[in-house]
This record gives C-alpha cells, structure tokens and sequence, in this order.
C-alpha cells in the first residue's frame, strides 16, 4: 500500500484523482491529511471542516471485475467498515443516512465521496474519499453536526482514526464479490437511519411528506412508503431528502 501524509490540500479526492492519471499509480495510494481546505461533498456540497481536528482522507483501489450497475454495494461496503471503526471507538449509537453518510445520535459525523472510473459497463478503479468530524468543537452551533470529540467528550488520534479506518476498508474491499451482495445489503439496511420509522421528506418540487423507509434497491434507490400514494415508491439521492 502507498500512503501519502499531507499537511494541507484543497481536496484529498481532486489530489488523488490527479495522481491517479498515471497508469502506474499502485493500487491501494491513500491520502491523508488533518488540513483539506476545500473538501467536496455529495451533490457538490462543501465539507465542514476544522483544522488540525478533521480527518480528510482518499483511497484510490482498482478492480478487475466490478460491474458499473454493482457500484451501490461499494457505497455500502464503505459506509458500513466505518460505522464498524467508529463503533470500535466507542462513539454511540451509529447509523448510515442513505445513501452514505454516518451518523451518531442523529449528528453527521462522517461523509463519503466515491468517484468511479467506469470502461466497458465495469468500474476499473475508485477513488473513495472519507471525511471525518474526529476533535471538532465548532459543530455545537449546527444543529445536524457532530464529531466524535462532540458524541464522546473524548479526544481521539487522528493518525490512528485513519488507520483503522484504512485496515477495515480494505480489508473489507476482499469481500466486495457477488456471492457476498445479498450479505452486505442485509447489513446496510439493518443499520439504515430512520429505517420503519415515520419521518419527514421533501421531493425536487419541495413538496413536503410523510413516509417510512423501507430499505434500498441494488441500484442504491431508496425505498419509502409514502402518504403521497400509499404505496412504496424509489428515489434515487437527488430525487428526495429525509428532513428529521
């Protein structure tokens, strides 16, 4: 494994993705830093950061045969070997927000940015980027933040977060064969935020409804049964958010 220690980058993803135009570039390259100035969110979002307290971190992997219509179990591979990194630090009650943030305690502790590179209806490489609340104490103000300082009252090593989390991921990405789908699905879903309970949602034409999730479909839509129709319906991440 290649890993590279920054001490500031606009984005440990635009940083590695430029790295990653050499063919040579060994797979798995992870890139780190405690510094990102600019980090990049889900839907073009900025990430919130603190420095010196935030974990911002990109890993670059290749694949030999991971189809394109598969990616939305990456997604959840990922999210899951961070839920189990944070669990082992002891940070409460943990659960992914579809399609792949990490929660505790209902605050997002945790973002995810998984850029494909797709030839031939397969993803010959990823670059996974994962940005971490670890010591943050300027999340108080915002109301659907946190950090694992802030869920804990505990300070943690950066360096070590980020070990961790690099060991189970790629530990886990052995896994990532479709033999192991159905398994690794069942264990998103057990641990999806919000999953049966009624909660609040807005649609792309800010129409406001009640629904209750019921889980995903392979391709990453999320299932809600809705009081719009009384019926169980997909929407794919841009199409609606769960406002709890």
């Amino acid at each position: 494994m290649n890993l590279i220690k920054l001490n500031a980058t606009p984005s440990t993803n635009t940083f590695l993705s430029e790295l990653a135009k050499d063919n040579t570039l060994e797979s798995p390259t992870v890139v780190i830093t405690d510094n990102q100035t600019a980090g990049r969110g889900q839907r073009n979002s900025k990430w919130h950061e603190e420095k010196g307290k935030s974990l911002a971190m990109s890993v670059y992997v290749r694949f030999d045969k991971l189809r394109a219509q598969d990616q939305f179990y990456l997604s959840m591979l990922v999210a899951l070997s961070v839920q189990k990194v944070l669990e082992e630090f002891n940070v409460p009650n943990i659960r992914v927000k579809w399609p792949n943030d990490i929660l505790s305690r209902s605050k997002k502790l945790v973002g995810i940015l998984i850029e494909n590179t797709v030839k031939q209806s397969n993803i010959s490489s990823s670059i996974i980027g994962i940005g971490v609340n670890v010591n943050n104490t300027n999340v108080d103000s915002l109301p659907k933040l946190g950090s694992m300082y802030t869920q804990t009252q505990n300070e943690f090593d950066i360096d070590l977060v980020a070990k961790r989390i690099v060991e189970v991921l790629i530990n886990n990405l052995k896994e990532l064969k479709p033999e192991n789908y159905s398994k690794i699905k069942e264990e998103y879903e057990q641990n999806l935020f919000r999953k049966d309970k009624v909660s609040s949602f807005e649609n792309t034409q800010e129409i406001f409804f009640s629904g209750i999730i019921r889980g995903v479909t392979s391709l990453g839509q999320l299932k809600i049964e809705t009081s719009l129709t009384n019926a169980v319906e997909l929407y794919w991440p841009k199409e609606v958010s769960l406002k709890y």
